[in-house]
């Protein structure tokens, strides 16, 4: 049968930043401009509830603020780390998109505790996208603009779905 979605109570207890070896919850506090005197709650996030980085009304830096990466993240003991690709002139759309699927792809597969990291098929990829619009990534539409590259590149994975190695 199908495996339930984690209500956000069990997701956040997953969540696990393991820069620093050891588990624990990633939630930040509330924080209050030390300028203008205004109190900030954290942001509420899916992975973790993260401090303000600056006041908005007088810009002035949280200095108890924290970097967070969530590519350093485990959830449910799965990391979250997604592959970055080595483009090649021309195809940073491509690659983008493929980022953004592999980190869907992860998240997906870690709220089951899965692993799901197959290479994605830059060449394969490649090839639909020219049968489906008649011209290559570099050749482009417009002159290569990226607005439309994009949403031809979108069109494409549709289409074809995104291939793996």
């Amino acid at each position: 049968g199908a495996v339930p979605s984690p209500d956000v109570y069990a997701l956040s207890a997953a969540v696990v930043n393991h820069s620093e070896h050891k588990a624990r919850r990633l939630l930040g506090t509330d924080w209050i401009c030390v300028k203008c005197g205004n109190p900030f709650p954290p942001s509420k996030n899916y992975l973790a509830n993260l401090p303000h980085f600056k006041c908005t009304f007088c810009n002035v830096e949280n200095q108890t603020s924290y970097f967070w990466s969530m590519v350093k993240c485990l959830v449910n003991d799965v990391s979250l780390n997604f592959k970055i690709y080595k483009q090649r002139n021309g195809q940073c759309v491509l690659f983008a998109l493929f980022a953004v699927c592999d980190l869907a792809r992860r998240m997906r597969g870690a709220r089951h505790g899965l692993i799901e990291s197959n290479p994605f098929s830059g060449d394969i990829m490649l090839r639909y996208y020219e049968r489906e619009n008649g011209y290559t990534l570099l050749e482009g539409p417009e002159g290569g603009e990226d607005y439309y590259v994009y949403e031809n590149m979108l069109r494409t994975a549709y289409l074809y779905g995104i291939p793996y190695r």
